[in-house]
């Protein structure tokens, strides 16, 4: 994401900054993250980015416009100050997110937010869900149980105030700020679900040259290998490395993703085939492994090594001897297998 300074008048007349972070395409829709700069805020900001949704980040802190005295949270006054100029742009926020008083202050403000459709409250403090005439706006709320088990009172209380559609995610974890790994991915995987349901996200058609698509991947964790990669706004998955290579193995390595994409590609064109054929498979899966082995023209000198993917496929079904060995002929002319055994061409730029 391409990051901008926003300015924003406070409710003294002084200018505050915060920061709009423009997905590299035109957004599909636009959120306001309110009251977290921790590492959940940071995944939801990349997890919304590689959707396609322009975010802009409150990120309050030190700099932050104070709310006025006895208002809890962040001042929903300030939202509705973002809100207002984001819509000014041509970017109304159709999703409201706010962590601990930014939650709270989320509640206050949506109604003031006619763009508004979806909120999301993270560890907030009770606050009285907003209601204005016409549709309601949908809210999700995460909160860490306090034991690990049982959701606590606050959400509880909460959810038992809003109107529907509502819902309440539970990561595995008791700390309200979610700053471990593993629930700030969690809390980042349920914000970007909630979104994906619940704002009219429609992704642009392909560009020229590319049919499928264009695959993105971003870092995740500067200081391991973790890394998002995403196509488009409903389609997600992680890659990493293992610890052993300083990664946290939280996703497919490099070499996982092409062992699935030929995995993948097998199983479907057996699928195909079988299909047209009108032939009795019941069930298709492949098993493949990846390793260096020497080329077999390997001299000590040369210390040569290729890529060997095994691959062992299970038919099941009423097939005869023929029709088995037909579908592993089928097998060797996957259009990845092909690809992987063939030359393919890698053009590389810089982006600007």
């Amino acid at each position: 994401m391409v990051p901008q300074e926003f300015s924003l008048s406070g409710h003294d007349g002084a200018d505050r900054t915060a920061r709009l972070h423009l997905p590299q395409d035109p957004p599909l829709a636009t959120a306001i993250l309110a009251g977290g700069s921790g590492l959940a805020a940071r995944r939801i900001l990349a997890r919304l980015g590689a959707m396609g949704l322009a975010v802009l980040d409150l990120d309050p802190g030190p700099d932050e416009d104070p709310a006025p005295a006895g208002t809890p949270g962040c001042d929903p006054d300030r939202l509705v100050r973002a809100a207002a100029a984001l819509t000014a742009r041509g970017l109304p926020p159709a999703l409201l997110i706010g962590q601990g008083r930014g939650g709270t202050g989320v509640l206050r403000a949506a109604a003031g937010i006619e763009a508004a459709r979806a909120m999301v409250t993270i560890s907030p403090r009770f606050a009285e869900p907003p209601r204005r005439p016409g549709s309601q706006p949908a809210l999700l709320v995460i909160h860490a149980a306090r034991d690990g088990t049982e959701p606590p009172a606050e959400a509880l209380r909460l959810l038992a105030a809003a109107p529907h559609p509502r819902q309440l995610d539970m990561p595995d974890t008791a700390d309200p700020q979610m700053d471990s790994p593993a629930a700030a991915e969690a809390c980042a995987a349920a914000v970007a679900r909630f979104a994906a349901a619940h704002l009219p996200l429609s992704p642009p058609a392909p560009p020229i040259g590319a049919p499928e698509g264009v695959v993105r991947v971003s870092e995740a964790d500067p200081d391991g290998f973790l890394q998002d990669v995403s196509r488009g706004p409903f389609l997600h998955g992680l890659a990493d490395e293992p610890p052993a290579y300083g990664g946290t193995d939280r996703g497919l390595t490099p070499y996982g993703f092409l062992a699935a994409g030929l995995g993948a590609c097998t199983s479907m064109t057996i699928r195909m085939y079988a299909r047209r054929k009108g032939w009795a498979l019941d069930h298709v899966s492949v098993e493949v492994t990846h390793d260096k082995v020497h080329a077999q023209d390997f001299t000590p000198e040369s210390r040569s090594k290729v890529d060997q993917f095994r691959r062992v496929i299970r038919l099941e079904g009423r097939l005869d001897a023929t029709q088995r060995r037909r579908l592993m002929e089928i097998a060797e002319h996957c259009p990845v297998h092909e690809t992987l055994a063939g030359k393919a061409r890698i053009l590389t730029a810089l982006a600007e």
